[in-house]
């Protein structure tokens, strides 16, 4: 993402890495940007009953600039949206066997930076996985996923690759209770990440960090069952994690729509 003439030893918050990382703080040419990023997605086929099933998700985030933590107490939020991405993308589930989906996956849409006029396009392809096992008293989910994405500036072709391959296991069930109605479960979640180029994080109080790894540990809560809104948006696992990998470390609440 290239927003000044001020270019960071290392800079790949590009719109790529933007539209594929999960909410939180970045760096971006110097500058500290909050990414809030949500994926709707439709099933146009159903892989339970072809080959392969037909889904369209959208990729879709929200960028703003200098926002602070300390902001959300105070509710002093920006009245506008420092960086945008809108990239749709097409999944083509696959049934492995009965509890194990391959999903590979191609998305390309544009993506802009506001406050520079900045138009970029991004496109974005790998594959997802995910498979779960069952005993008398848990679930346990693998979640894998590995994505190479490309960030072309309009003006001069300017290319920033993003690759990440990424993994997460889920043991569900633990303790098992009702809010609302609704039956839920307790997790205990273990996740890495491995990017093949440096990351450069903005930590909310300790500044900024470059990492190649990231490893996540904690617990998750969510609903036994999957519901979906408006069947667009999978109702979201809550999660509490500590962080730690190549000197960052510290604790993370996060929503989880994969399930």
């Amino acid at each position: 993402m290239r927003a000044n003439s001020f270019s960071p030893e290392h800079d790949p918050l590009n719109h790529a890495f933007a539209v594929y990382v999960g909410s939180g703080f970045y760096v971006a040419d110097g500058r500290s940007v909050f990414i809030f990023r949500v994926t709707p997605k439709a099933k146009l086929r159903s892989e339970e009953e072809k080959s392969f099933g037909i889904r369209i998700r959208i990729n879709a985030t929200f960028g703003f600039y200098d926002l602070k933590p300390e902001d959300f107490l105070n509710f002093e939020l920006p009245d506008s949206v420092s960086t945008f991405a809108l990239v749709p993308g097409v999944e083509f589930p696959i049934k492995l066997n009965e509890n194990w989906t391959l999903m590979p996956f191609v998305d390309f849409g544009p993506a802009t930076d506001t406050e520079f006029n900045d138009l970029t396009w991004v496109v974005g392809t790998g594959a997802r996985s995910r498979a779960e096992f069952q005993d008398k008293r848990h679930l346990y989910v693998l979640w894998n996923e590995f994505i190479y994405a490309n960030n072309i500036s309009d003006d001069d072709f300017e290319r920033q690759d993003y690759t990440v391959f990424r993994t997460d296991f889920e043991m569900r069930k633990l303790v098992r209770f009702k809010l609302f109605k609704r039956d839920l479960d307790l997790g205990l979640l273990a996740k890495g990440d491995w990017y093949f180029d440096t990351v450069l994080i903005d930590l909310p109080f300790d500044g900024e960090v470059t990492l190649r790894k990231r490893y996540e540990l904690g617990l998750t809560v969510g609903s036994t069952r999957k519901y979906m809104f408006k069947k667009l948006l999978t109702a979201p696992r809550f999660a509490v994690t500590y962080i730690a990998g190549d000197g960052a470390s510290g604790v993370r609440l996060a929503l989880r729509f994969r399930n």
